[in-house]
């Protein structure tokens, strides 16, 4: 979600238990996840979690599509850590130079794409581009022969930390 990019680490592991909690809530009810919980309000109650489960009643009712018959569950996925969150890899902040980075990063493989003759966005996607960026890990997704075109051009470009 981009606008996780905007929150600080604390938030973003908030951001990402609502998320899974959604995730887990739209495949066991067969309904898209927006219908559960959009992203708007998933990302307000990240940034800025109510005190209580009344304070999060009082919240649901400025939001109309507001899961009200979920909010006692909605409340436990927001208050509940997850095993694994503190390993989750942070959204870079939305600054300057991670925008320029993963600029030369799609560029780089812009040009590969062209010597190739592919077209845009098959060699990699930004959310690929952006996985990388964030990790320092070559993306699964990438592994094979894209891994061979394109992992020691844009393990060059990446910014020092």
């Amino acid at each position: 979600m981009r606008s996780a990019q905007f929150l600080d680490a604390a938030a973003q592991r908030r951001l990402l238990r609502l998320l899974r909690w959604r995730d887990v809530q739209a495949r066991s009810s067969d309904r898209p996840r927006s219908w559960i919980l959009d992203n708007e309000l998933a990302a307000t109650l990240a940034r800025t979690p109510p005190a209580d489960a009344d304070a999060l009643g009082a919240l649901f009712e400025q939001f109309p599509k507001a899961p009200r018959k979920l909010a006692g569950a909605v409340w436990q996925a927001l208050q509940t850590p997850l095993a694994d969150e503190a390993e989750a890899p942070l959204a870079l902040p939305a600054n300057d130079s991670n925008k320029q980075a993963l600029k030369k990063l799609q560029d780089a493989v812009a040009e590969r794409s062209r010597e190739l003759g592919l077209p845009d966005g098959v060699l990699a996607s930004r959310k690929h581009l952006e996985s990388y960026l964030e990790r320092r890990q070559w993306p699964a997704a990438l592994a094979g022969w894209r891994q061979q075109e394109l992992e020691s051009r844009l393990q060059a470009l990446l910014p020092a930390r």
